[in-house]
């Protein structure tokens, strides 16, 4: 007499496992979802970190923070194109010093503007992130330790958008505003 075995699972073991492996799923995507926000907050500050490198070289050569034109008052379609000639004004003062145009660019932000079906704007000229005033004198951009030099122009960390201040250092508006109320 052969004795004949049938492997298989039942709809319940089938079931069971689906449901597990959709809790396990449910769990994971936060999780990663979170990390993608955590590196590209820490992509972002990197960015900083160079402009600031490739300010303080400019300032250090030319004894002077870059003096580019301001655009122009308005919201027309002229200020609008001025704007992006300012863009292109910081991205040529900075090239000599290493500061690529994916420099100026956040990864959040871009992401962003990829999710909400905007793939033409990411292309265009644009600066990320918005480069302080100062004078001509030699020292006008380390005069105040707590003013930035360059600040992000989204907020797509969490906790408001980065600044980099005189010293280097990449802080969120959220704590240098308690840093301030102490």
């Amino acid at each position: 007499m052969r004795v004949r075995l049938i492997c298989g699972f039942s709809l319940l073991e089938t079931l069971g496992s689906v449901v597990v492996l959709g809790i396990l799923i449910a769990i994971a995507v936060p999780v990663v979802v979170g990390f993608k926000e955590r590196a590209d907050m820490f992509a972002c500050a990197a960015n900083m970190r160079s402009l600031y490198s490739g300010a303080a070289a400019y300032v250090q050569e030319h004894q002077n923070w870059p003096q580019i034109s301001p655009p122009a008052q308005g919201g027309g379609l002229f200020s609008r194109m001025e704007s992006r000639s300012v863009a292109s004004q910081w991205i040529e003062a900075l090239k000599p010093y290493g500061i690529s145009r994916q420099t100026w660019r956040c990864p959040s932000i871009e992401r962003l503007m990829r999710t909400k079906g905007k793939e033409g704007a990411v292309d265009k000229e644009r600066i990320d992130y918005t480069p302080t005033r100062f004078g001509t004198g030699p020292l006008s951009p380390y005069q105040w330790p707590t003013h930035p030099w360059f600040i992000e122009v989204g907020a797509g960390h969490g906790g408001g958008p980065q600044i980099i201040l005189t010293d280097g250092s990449v802080l969120s508006v959220q704590d240098v505003m308690r840093q301030v109320s102490r």
